[in-house]
């Protein structure tokens, strides 16, 4: 059996923080970082340490529970563009992902560091996990939709990110595609099927 799970972000409160605190209407400064940097510490890196021991603490219950079952923890497809758009030019793509591009380095590197506790800490406690974040980099919100793998769902000063796991559109280049090729590679066959409920190809893909 495999179990197979998303977990961290909502117990640093990161989505409700990009949805919420960082949203900017002007592309100027970096009002995300200076809220959350103060003094040199850190809240959302905060956030993410104190999560730390609470993802570990389910992949444990997971094990108690299943104890034959494999656990792989998947991880967060990248929001935010690797690098800007244009060769020297700003950051992200304002206003279409309403951040200043000045805090596009720093939610970057939040989104890293909360992906990397959530590797650390399937390793220390018996599960796999499965880096769609690198493997989703050159797909994010910024990219047109026929590329990219999260879609931005607004109202009003409210924005969701969500995967486009989309079984019913099959020609749409999404991850799930990618993530059951992912999975593949390291040895857990067809996760498509097993959360879906049908069966993917790289014939889809094209």
């Amino acid at each position: 059996a495999i179990v197979t799970l998303t977990i961290g972000g909502s117990d640093v409160g990161y989505w409700s923080t990009i949805a919420d605190a960082c949203l900017s209407a002007s592309p100027v400064g970096t009002p995300c970082r200076d809220q959350f940097v103060v003094n040199g510490e850190d809240t959302i890196s905060q956030r993410i340490a104190v999560a730390a021991p609470k993802v570990g603490a389910v992949l444990d219950g997971i094990h108690q529970r299943a104890p034959r079952a494999r656990g792989v923890v998947l991880g967060y497809e990248a929001i935010f563009p690797e690098a800007p758009l244009t060769p020297g030019g700003p950051e992200g793509c304002h206003p279409q992902l309403p951040y200043a591009p000045g805090d596009l380095p720093y939610l970057r590197a939040k989104q890293k560091e909360l992906n990397a506790m959530i590797q650390q800490q399937a390793a220390a406690h018996g599960a796999t996990f499965v880096d769609t974040s690198a493997a989703s980099i050159g797909h994010d919100a910024c990219q047109r939709p026929a590329v990219r793998w999260v879609a931005e769902l607004g109202d009003g000063p409210h924005v969701t990110f969500l995967p486009l796991y989309d079984p019913d559109h099959p020609t749409t280049f999404n991850s799930p595609f990618i993530l059951n090729r992912e999975m593949t590679r390291i040895g857990y066959i067809d996760l498509f099927r097993v959360r879906f409920g049908r069966r993917g190809s790289d014939k889809e893909e094209q």
